[in-house]
This record gives C-alpha cells, sequence and structure tokens, in this order.
C-alpha cells in the first residue's frame, strides 16, 4: 500500500488524522504523551487523559505507514474517516475503565521501520510496569503491528511474562520458527485471540493463516470487503475480550 501512494496524499492522511486527534483531545478522550529516550530520537504516543492513573492498559499497536489516530489509510482514502478513526476505542476503553496507548512507529515517517516498534514497545511498557508492576496490560495489534510485536516479546522474555493477554487482528507472523518461541510467549498464546479477514469466497487471508501456523493458534474468521475494515467490526469483541481480563 505504501508504493501506491505519492507524497501529496501521505500529507493529505497525515492532515485529516491530526484533525482526528484533535477531535479527541477536544472532548479529553485522548492527548500524545511525548517520550525522550536517551541516544534515540524522541517519540509521541496517543492515549487516554492520566492513563499512567489507571490499573488497566490497552497497548494499540497499527500497521504500517498509518500514523496512530486512525487505522486506515486506505479507509481515508475511500472518504470512511469514522470507520477508520481510534476514536471508538477510545471510548470504549473509557467506558470499562481501561486506558488505552496507540503506539506511532510511523509519526515519523514509515522508514523507521521495525527499530522504532521495538523502541516504542521497550520504552512504553517500561514506563507501564515501572509506575506499577501490578498493571494488566493487553496488547491490540493490527495488520503489521502484530509480527513485530511478537518478534519484540519473544527476544524479551520477562516482559512478555508481564503482558496479560493478546489480540491479533489479521496480522503477519513474526519472523520466528515455532520451535524458537519462548516459554513466556508461549503462556501468552494462550491468553491470545486471532482473527483474520475472510473474503467473499471464504478464504481466510494469508497474513492470518501464517500467523496461526507460526503461533498455533486457531483463527476466528470476520467477513470484510478491506483489510482496514477489520478493527472498527471487531470493537464488541475486543470489548468482550477486556472484560474478560
Amino acid at each position: 500500500m505504501v508504493n501506491k501512494m505519492n507524497k501529496n496524499e501521505m500529507c493529505d492522511f497525515r492532515k485529516i488524522t491530526g484533525q482526528i486527534v484533535a477531535e479527541l483531545k477536544e472532548v479529553h478522550l485522548a492527548d500524545y504523551l511525548n517520550f525522550q529516550v536517551p541516544g534515540a530520537s524522541g517519540f509521541k504516543v496517543l492515549a487516554s487523559q492520566e492513563v499512567f492513573d489507571l490499573k488497566k492498559i490497552l497497548l494499540l499497536v497499527s500497521g504500517i505507514p498509518e500514523e496512530t489516530g486512525v487505522w486506515s489509510y486506505t479507509l481515508l482514502q475511500m472518504g470512511r474517516e469514522d470507520d477508520s478513526s481510534m476514536r471508538p476505542y477510545f471510548e470504549m476503553a473509557r467506558n470499562l475503565d481501561w486506558g488505552i496507548i496507540a503506539l506511532n512507529p510511523h509519526g515519523g515517517g514509515i522508514e523507521r521501520g521495525k527499530s522504532e516498534y521495538h523502541l516504542q514497545m521497550e520504552t512504553v511498557l517500561g514506563r507501564l510496569f515501572e509506575d506499577d508492576p501490578s498493571k494488566t496490560v493487553v496488547t491490540l495489534c493490527f495488520s503489521a503491528g502484530g509480527g513485530m510485536v511478537f518478534e519484540y516479546l519473544n527476544q524479551h522474555r520477562a516482559m512478555a511474562g508481564k503482558i496479560s493477554g493478546a489480540i491479533l487482528i489479521d496480522t503477519p507472523p513474526p519472523p520466528l520458527l515455532k520451535r524458537s518461541l519462548t516459554a513466556e510467549v508461549q503462556a501468552l498464546i494462550k491468553k491470545t485471540v486471532l482473527f483474520g479477514l475472510e473474503d467473499e469466497k471464504g478464504k481466510l487471508s494469508m497474513w492470518a493463516r501464517a500467523t496461526a501456523s507460526v503461533l498455533g493458534i486457531d483463527p476466528e474468521p470476520v467477513k470484510a470487503a478491506w483489510h482496514g475494515e477489520l478493527p472498527d467490526l471487531l470493537i464488541d469483541e475486543v470489548a468482550g475480550f477486556l472484560k474478560r481480563v
């Protein structure tokens, strides 16, 4: 998808995203948090108000090349801003007394890549558990975010052991072999649900099938015309998952 978008389109998408985030700030649902990392570039994430005071946190990790605040530039290109906006997730989390932190690995451009995902995971999770080791943290990974998160957690066993659950939405697999998964990641997999895009012919997406094979999870199919529609379609299922944690 990245290669099909010119610079003007990317600027337009970022402008729309900025407007969506501004609306979240106006109604006190979310705001940017800035992190400074010694020896690395700083970054900002989108978070619920007073998020570090909350005991339960949903960590959103989205795909490429979207900036935090929206799920899909494809939907923005179609004029479907409401379906792409993360606002329903912030509203749902507030109603359940959960906080949200949405990572922003492409806030500074898509070239930041895998290392930026890992840097933001390490920094944000470190801060959360430093403040309160007993916090409940669930990761919700959409698209490319899923492979990045599980690769990171497989490299950081102690951190993987602190995660209370994971929700994967049509994600590619991490670059791992099943036999290389740590005991902590294997334990997390038992608390993980995987949703995959199902097309009009009843075929599950290649990404979801590959992730299911690597992680050993039975995927739950979701009928949709577009990959980017899935987060909006699954908000009730996500809310149900959080209620069970």
